[in-house]
């Protein structure tokens, strides 16, 4: 994979991990967030997820190139996925009516 592909996934990655670890921590989170998340341990554990989805994605394209690995691109999605779960689960619901 090329590296302006690979490099911005990194590090979104990583900073997704560093918030994802201070919402687990200490119930931080960043502040355009604070009004809707009810539950930061919660989203930050859907975070870690997430970055561990790049970090997978990553993994695979610096290593596999071109050929994707199924196996890794799989996984990850089912990451994503479950990590996107938990961050809709952690945020109050909007106005009904």
């Amino acid at each position: 994979m090329l590296w302006y592909v690979l490099a911005p996934s990194a590090l979104m990655s990583v900073l997704g991990a560093v918030g994802g670890v201070a919402a687990v921590r200490r119930g931080w989170v960043l502040p355009w967030l604070r009004p809707r998340t009810l539950r930061p341990r919660l989203w930050g554990y859907g975070v870690l997820l997430m970055s561990a989805f790049l970090a997978a994605q990553v993994v695979d394209g610096a290593v596999a190139g071109l050929h994707p690995q199924l196996l890794v691109i799989g996984g990850g999605f089912v990451l994503f996925l479950i990590g996107s779960g938990l961050m809709l689960a952690s945020q109050q619901p909007g106005r009904t009516g």
